[in-house]
């Protein structure tokens, strides 16, 4: 579904700006508790019609990942946590889709699954 006058590659954007705002680093001298990492789950078309779109898409996740994990983490409650993304190809196909996010969930105990 396209929404009017928005292209997928700016929802992505503003997605990932919200997910930055809410996962800046501790301010302050304190100094943070380090916890374990947090696996994010991600399907991406990586084949199929939507395959053109998922390289980009992975090159902006993997941009904020990088600039996370640099900064010490996200905070969650006082303790900070690296990150990890586990990318699995959906073939561009809404069942595969499904069956990829609950292999994730199950098998990758992904803590959140985001999207393109």
């Amino acid at each position: 579904m396209r929404l009017r006058g928005h292209c997928p590659r700016s929802l992505c954007f503003l997605g990932l700006l919200a997910l930055s705002a809410a996962c800046t680093p501790i301010g302050g001298s304190q100094s943070a508790q380090h916890g374990s990492d947090i696996a994010i789950g991600i399907p991406l078309s990586t084949t199929g019609s939507s395959a053109q779109e998922a390289v980009l898409t992975r090159q902006g996740y993997d941009l904020w990942l990088d600039w996370a994990n640099r900064s010490g983490g996200i905070a969650v409650h006082g303790v900070r946590h690296r990150v990890r993304f586990v990318y699995q190809n959906d073939n561009s196909d809404p069942q595969v889709s499904a069956q990829v996010n609950q292999q994730m969930i199950t098998n990758e105990r992904v803590t959140a699954l985001l999207g393109p």
